[in-house]
């Protein structure tokens, strides 16, 4: 059985995270039209981005990516979840005038019983949410896309017991935080992400090159890896208008591209 550094070496997608609906929503989820494949990273002018074209899964990689076809005690897993459309609604109603900004300490009253109405759903459909929250709303424009790990924390609506998130993509690698996700615009978003989770890509390259320490921050880390691992492949998951997704807390290198669903 080949190692996972000769895996993700050549290219090929090794057995790690995968991706299931959440168990409280029962609608039809068709896994294999909603994920692709980049043969892996690549540094554009100092930014991160997917390497080619996303192409379809084979079969034997879908089969390595659908948590439906594992035991659930198997191992962590991205979940994903549809919103109810009223809370759609409610945040298209909203002013982004009131949001919080360099002159406004807080948001309005409006956009806080949006949060209260966000943090009430996922309470109702027990989605693991950690005593220690936040709740912020980043906006990404698919027109302009950034690079991948380059968007940090956006306006916070709603906190409790400060220090509980920060709302980045890069995850500190000793500490990883419980992440939900959710597409309130009206285009397509992608998750874009590594299906080795942070622990095994430092291991990795402490493996490959001996080092005593993984890098400090998930970005780094992130970095490191698709320097000694450009080939390794990237999973791209669509998420239409209303989907959202749960992050396991084993720690996951990801992040949202606006650039649309494939």
């Amino acid at each position: 059985m080949p190692r996972l550094s000769e895996l993700v070496d050549v290219g090929a997608l090794a057995p790690g995270l995968r991706v299931r609906p959440w168990r409280h929503f029962l609608a039809p989820f068709d896994l294999a039209a909603r994920i692709s494949l980049h043969a892996g990273l690549s540094s554009q002018r100092g930014q991160l981005r997917p390497t080619g074209l996303p192409r379809a899964c084979r079969p034997e990689e879908l089969a390595l990516l659908d948590g439906g076809l594992a035991d659930k005690a198997a191992g962590p897993a991205i979940e994903v979840f549809t919103s109810p459309a009223v809370l759609r609604e409610h945040f298209w109603s909203l002013d982004p005038d009131e949001l919080p900004g360099p002159a406004r300490a807080a948001a309005s009253p409006r956009w806080e019983r949006f949060a209260q109405d966000v943090h009430a759903f996922l309470g109702h459909v027990r989605a693991p949410v950690p005593r220690q929250q936040a709740l912020i709303l980043t906006v990404l424009d698919p027109a302009e896309p950034p690079g991948l790990w380059e968007v940090g924390p956006g306006r916070t609506l709603l906190e409790r017991d400060r220090g509980g998130a920060d709302g980045s993509s890069s995850a500190d690698v000793e500490a990883p935080l419980s992440v939900a996700h959710m597409n309130l615009g009206d285009e397509p978003l992608s998750l874009v992400f590594l299906n080795v989770p942070l622990v095994g890509l430092a291991g990795l390259l402490r493996a490959e090159g001996g080092a005593a320490k993984a890098p400090a921050t998930g970005l780094d880390l992130v970095r490191a890896f698709a320097h000694r691992f450009p080939r390794c492949p990237l999973v791209r998951l669509a998420l239409l208008p209303g989907d959202g997704v749960l992050l396991p807390q084993s720690g996951v290198a990801y992040d949202l591209d606006p650039a649309g669903a494939k």
